[in-house]
């Protein structure tokens, strides 16, 4: 802005022209004191000069001559200052411009109320009243557009005795007048140029400063600021215009003017118009190292690091221009640009060895930024080489540089990101470069470090998993008053993802921060994420509403906070998590009628949600049916790799391997080349050919895997850890567990990353083929990884520990599901309750109460909880590996407090082995809910019977290991128990024998059974139990018997029972003898009354047949039969 007091009167600048003194007015004594002096000087401007590229114009006049040798043309010789040039001996020459017309007093008035109302226009932001101001649009300018062949500025062409050049004699003096008057105008608009020219440029009105040029004498300066407006602007077309400016007052362009143009086509993407301008410099001789530079720049912004190279090197052997600091340093982004770390490597090698160049703040930044951007391995000699260069930028004084030390940053959290650099280093090495700016570098309100500087260190926070730190540095910036900017807080936010506690924190900076950081759409996408993440739905979609309404009452696009792509992706996504695709499928309506563009990212989400949702079976052709929708779609452009491999992964999901494959066949039909996520999902679909029932088509799951492998192979593409996880579930489902092995061993070779499916896998193939140890060190892999194993790979390794004698280690591992809220199943119950038995009666006494107590205990908490049904816990092909469900259908408050819960399942009586000492449930789990949860549970809920909780074998072993141990009470509890009388039942009662169906197992029961009761002085419970051996035909020992007679004849009882207990006893001593003898006689194999050969088993009683006993001897026989 100019202010009027120092715009009036003449300049007091040497080369303008003068200017006659006006009346002299109060307060405005300096004004009029420059213009008097300046009246009394009289300054000469050579004829055919270049304009003053300082903003003044030169006025013709009939009388003056054109000397023979015309002043440089850049208007700066010595000779153009106005007082005449001098000559080799020293003095002056005079100059052969004289007589020019000066201003009269209103002229002068008028220029300053020209001056006065381009001010006030401007402070309103009034462009076209500033442009309207200066007379751009009135007669004289419309007369001067006329006569532009022949009223051209004196003094702006180049040099020459043309008349044809000169004003006509005859012409009026209103136009001289009015060239001076605007000659006046531009000198005191000079120091408005600047500002106007940017308000053009922010208000995209690039007509008002051609126009505005155009008003003012020529001015190669002024000419220069436009075509740098044009490139800031990046309009090409303005910028043309704004150099025929040159030619059309006679001007020609010099290196500033072409630098321009080459900028604006460069920043345009028009490599070929800034070519041309560039073969345009050279043959013109207006070539220097700007113009170089300029196209040099051009090529960096499009990433063409060869063609730019090609350019300075072809520049310095023709020995036209030579290389600077500023042209390295745009060979170095140029190779940052096209992600070709090695180039930008090689161009800053050259500038060390070049002693005349030294590396500036740009240079580093460019190098690092180089490095940020590598399109490469991102290995870590490439982090190394970053913070080498850094520290070599510190050392030199330049290390306080946001651009480099964002770079810097980006180049950490890219290496953790690909794994080639240690995350906890990388945290600290960001904390350790950002605490330094802000103690030493920054100061508070500072732009060091800037918003890129702390939003790359959230990154870094991110990408390692670190989200406290993230946070502390948002407190950090609070403290020092640092201005939170809403890239900043997006970055933050993203950073805490995956972290609850500090989700629900950074949710509360959010709801906390001011509205200008937090109310654009950035931030909010990145909030509706952790409100999604955290199950807050109702506050995601609320805030969604809301950016909704903004975007309505908005005024134009660029000031709306409306929903974009980013958007809708998140909530959509949230809504396929969440197992809602009826509101996902109103977001992709909502989505269209915004007029907002579906991404790939939009239908990649619905063919998950439709092939989720669908009916059983139904899942690949409703993902079918959203990709069809996607290729119809103009905004998301042809079907490309990435949707192929979401089609092939919904269908793999959905079931329908074999519609997966014919998908990967059309995909390599229509020319997409598949990558290695595409290979990892085909490979994940061989494992569904078993349970999709496409085992009947002979194919091999295992072999199809090898195939893929060899088709990567030949088509170049590396296996990540990804496929080679994949792989190996798809060999371990298949049940070769050599293969697997190798497979596992080669991973671990090459220290590759395990997934936790991937172990769990490995660890279920070893179970079911019976390999306890070897499942148990896979295990250990897991622990030292930080993975919890799923529910049904816990329950697996309970029962091949339980089942190989692993004993301690089975019931460690299921106090661990426990505290882990999983259920056992009744297999792994069982299992385990067989194998504590087991433990108890071969271990001594205290010990064998101890295993006892455990048995207890695990049936305790079973019954009290219930178990888990067939399948529980398996996660499905949608399920996250850190996705963990209440397998009871209860919440987990109630299952917890279900846990706790001592009632009786019948209500007779408590199930521990003390009346009044429960069973410890091992430690105690995190109680979530309130007392009236628990009651709540206790009353819906109560204990499941036994024989839902233990198979027939198990009860029996229970309840034997009880009654050896001395808990006779829970024994006949048990016993007595609807579970216990059926466990006593066989599989068949007739056609078997009642020792052979189970091994003896019913035999030891009701023996132990029987004299634990005579040994406490139960004799009516013994004849309880000795009444179900009769009913059953078990036939115990006669050691057993014999012992009950005994007691039964101490005791009071009736003396029939005693018959009865010696009736039993005879009858199986019987029944043993002719057991014998059946055993000793010969088969018949033909019969003399019917024809053929008749079944020895059709002669044999079944019935009366003990398997279990040997055939006796001659000896052995004839003895027994003598004692009888």
């Amino acid at each position: 802005r100019v202010p009027v007091s120092a715009a009036r009167g003449a300049s007091r600048r040497p080369w303008t022209v003068a200017v006659a003194p006006g009346p002299r007015r109060s307060g405005d004594s300096r004004s009029s004191d420059r213009a008097h002096r300046g009246a009394s000087r009289a300054r000469d401007v050579v004829v055919g000069a270049v304009a003053d590229p300082r903003g003044t114009g030169v006025e013709d006049d009939a009388n003056v001559e054109t000397p023979a040798k015309a002043a440089p043309a850049n208007g700066r010789g010595r000779g153009a200052r106005g007082r005449g040039a001098r000559n080799r001996g020293g003095s002056r020459v005079p100059s052969p411009l004289r007589n020019f017309a000066s201003l009269s007093p209103e002229d002068v008035r008028a220029a300053a109320a020209i001056v006065d109302a381009f001010d006030a226009a401007l402070r309103r932001g009034d462009l076209e009243g500033c442009v309207a101001a200066i007379g751009a649009d009135d007669e004289s300018s419309s007369a001067r557009d006329k006569d532009d062949d022949e009223g051209r500025w004196v003094g702006a062409t180049r040099g020459g005795d043309d008349d044809r050049r000169r004003p006509k004699a005859k012409k009026s003096g209103n136009r001289r007048n009015r060239r001076a008057l605007m000659r006046e105008v531009g000198c005191r608009l000079n120091p408005a140029h600047k500002q106007f020219l940017g308000a053009c440029k922010d208000a995209r009105r690039l007509d008002l400063a051609l126009r505005y040029a155009q008003s003012l004498p020529p001015n190669p300066r002024l000419y220069s600021s436009v075509l740098g407006a044009c490139a800031q602007a990046k309009d090409h077309a303005a910028a043309v215009a704004a150099f025929d400016l040159y030619s059309r007052h006679g001007l020609a362009p010099d290196a500033f003017a072409y630098s321009g143009l080459i900028s604006a086509a460069g920043k345009c993407g028009d490599l070929r118009s800034a070519e041309a301008a560039l073969r345009r410099a050279v043959t013109e001789g207006a070539c220097d190292q700007a113009v170089m530079n300029a196209y040099v720049d051009a090529c960096a912004r499009m990433g063409l690091y060869d063609e730019a190279k090609g350019t300075v090197d072809a520049m310095r052997d023709a020995g036209q221009c030579a290389a600077n600091v500023r042209t390295y340093n745009s060979l170095i982004t140029a190779a940052a640009r096209a992600g070709d770390l090695r180039a930008a490597q090689d161009v800053l090698a050259e500038v060390d060895a070049n002693e005349d160049i030294t590396p500036t703040d740009r240079t580093y930044g460019a190098a690092l930024s180089a490095a940020a951007n590598d399109g490469g391995t991102r290995s870590a000699e490439n982090v190394r080489w970053a913070l080498e260069v850094y520290r070599r930028a510190s050392e030199a004084g330049m290390g306080a540089n946001n651009h480099a030390v964002s770079s810097l940053l980006t180049t950490l959290a890219r290496g953790v990101a690909a794994g080639s650099w240690s995350g906890d280093d990388a945290v600290e090495r960001a904390g350790s470069i950002l605490a330094t700016l802000v103690e030493g570098g920054g100061v508070p309100g500072s732009k060091v470090p800037n918003a890129a500087v702390w939003s790359a260190f959230m990154s870094v926070c991110a990408r390692a998993g670190r989200a406290k730190e993230a946070l502390g540095a948002l407190r950090l910036m609070r403290t020092r008053g640092y201005p939170l900017e809403p890239y900043t807080l997006a970055s933050a936010l993203t950073a805490c993802r995956g972290a609850p506690r500090e989700e629900e924190e950074a949710l509360e900076v959010f709801e906390s921060a001011p509205p200008e950081a937090s109310a654009t759409t950035a931030v909010r996408n990145a909030a509706i994420a952790l409100y999604a993440a955290r199950g807050r739905a109702d506050r995601a979609f609320a805030l969604y509403e809301e950016m909704r309404a903004e975007g309505a009452n908005a005024e134009s696009f660029l000031e709306s906070n409306a929903p974009d792509t980013i958007t809708y992706n998140t909530l959509i996504a949230a809504c396929v998590a969440s197992n809602k695709s009826a509101r996902a499928s109103a977001l992709l309506k909502d989505m269209i009628a915004a007029g907002v563009p579906r991404s790939e990212r939009t239908y990649v989400s619905l063919m998950a949600s439709a092939s989720r949702t669908a009916p059983e079976g139904e899942g690949a052709a409703a993902a079918a049916r959203v990709f069809a929708e996607a290729e119809a779609d103009d905004t998301t452009g042809p079907a490309n790799e990435f949707i192929y491999t979401a089609l092939i992964d919904a269908q793999s999901k959905g079931g329908d391997p074999n519609a997966a494959f014919e998908t990967y066949g059309k995909m390599k039909a229509a020319g997409v080349s598949p990558t290695v996520v595409t290979f990892g999902c085909l490979l994940n679909a061989c494992r569904h050919f078993a349970s999709s029932g496409a085992g009947e088509s002979d194919v091999d799951p295992a072999e199809l895997a090898y195939a893929l492998l060899s088709e990567m192979s030949e088509r170049g593409v590396v296996p990540n850890d990804r496929c080679q996880n994949a792989l190996v579930r798809v060999v371990s489902e298949a049940g070769r567990i050599d293969d697997m092995l190798d497979e596992v061993k080669a991973i671990a070779r090459r220290r590759g990353k395990f997934e936790r499916t991937t172990l769990e896998g490995v660890v279920r193939a070893l179970c079911r083929a019976s390999y306890a140890e070897r499942a148990l060190r896979i295990l250990s892999w897991m622990d030292v990884r930080g993975y919890s194993p799923s529910a049904p790979t816990y329950r697996a390794l309970v029962q091949v520990c339980a089942t190989e004698g692993q004993v301690q280690w089975a019931w460690t591992l299921h106090q661990r599901m426990r505290r882990l809220g999983y259920r056992p199943d009744r297999p792994t119950c069982s299992a385990l309750t067989q194998a504590l038995c087991r433990a108890a009666v071969a271990t001594d006494s205290g010990e064998a109460r101890g295993m006892l107590r455990r048995a207890v205990e695990a049936f305790e908490r079973a019954a009290a909880t219930g178990v888990a049904a067939e399948g529980e816990g398996e996660a499905n092909a949608w399920d996250e590996d850190d996705e963990r469900t209440s397998p009871t259908g209860m919440t987990v408050e109630q299952e917890i407090a279900s846990m706790e819960d001592q009632s009786n399942w019948d209500a007779s009586g408590d199930w521990s082995l003390e009346n009044d000492a429960p069973v410890a449930l091992g430690p105690a789990c995190p109680l979530k809910g309130e007392v009236a949860a628990a009651a709540e549970a206790k009353a819906k809920r109560g204990k499941v019977p036994p024989e839902e909780v233990l198979s027939p074998g198990a009860i029996r072993s229970l309840i034997a290991a009880a009654a050896r141990t001395g808990e006779l009470k829970f024994a006949l509890k048990l016993y007595r128990s609807p579970g216990g009388r059926a466990a006593l039942k066989p599989a068949r009662v007739r056609g078997e024998s009642g020792n052979a169906e189970d091994g003896g197992a019913r035999r030891e029961l009701l023996e132990v059974m029987c004299e634990a009761c005579c040994h406490e002085g139960l004799i009516d419970v013994a004849l309880e139990v000795f009444d179900d051996i009769k009913a059953y035909d078990i036939r115990v020992s006669k050691v057993t018997l014999a012992f009950l007679e005994a007691c039964c004849r101490r005791s009071k009882v009736p003396e029939w029972r005693v018959f009865d207990v010696c009736a039993q006893l005879r009858h199986q001593v019987t029944a043993t003898k002719q057991a014998r003898l059946a055993a000793q006689m010969p088969a018949k194999s033909r019969s003399h009354h019917v024809y053929g050969v008749v079944d020895s088993t059709d002669s044999s009683d079944e019935d009366d047949v003990d398997s279990s006993i040997p055939p006796a001897s001659s000896s052995s026989s004839s003895s027994s039969s003598s004692s009888s």
